[in-house]
């Protein structure tokens, strides 16, 4: 049981792992929706992002007195504009309003533009070496 959280920490502590942790945790928000609970599986959606919001925000807080790379800032764009997504949907499903405005894309094409910001960042460094 130690190995597991250990290996969940790991994950946490990397990007390409924070994105993977929280791409599992849309997917079981998705696989809810198959079975028809839309509320839930859209309360599932927006908890999913609770992880990324956490480390990536630590990781800001930490660095904050340092200057930021381009991809930084670029990811930190991305964050917030994931985290006003995040509150739109919480803010629909709270009080049912805006009943037309979907989140979902909106966070799923989001966390793909930071992905592809994660991927194109280690291939640079790694064209460097």
């Amino acid at each position: 049981m130690k190995k597991f959280f250990t290996k969940i920490n790991t994950l946490l502590n990397d990007d390409k792992g924070l994105l993977y942790i929280t791409i599992a945790l849309i997917m079981l928000g998705g696989l809810v929706r198959i079975f028809d609970f839309i509320t839930i599986s859209r309360w599932c959606l927006s908890a999913a992002f609770i992880p990324y919001f956490i480390m990536r925000s630590v990781f800001y807080f930490k660095h904050r007195s340092r200057s930021w790379t381009a991809i930084e800032k670029q990811r930190c764009l991305v964050l917030i504009m994931l985290f006003v997504a995040v509150v739109f949907n919480f803010i629909t499903l709270a009080m049912n309003v805006l009943p037309r405005f979907r989140a979902e894309f909106l966070m799923l094409f989001l966390m793909l533009v930071d992905y592809l910001f994660v991927v194109n960042n280690n291939l640079e460094e790694k064209e460097k070496q």
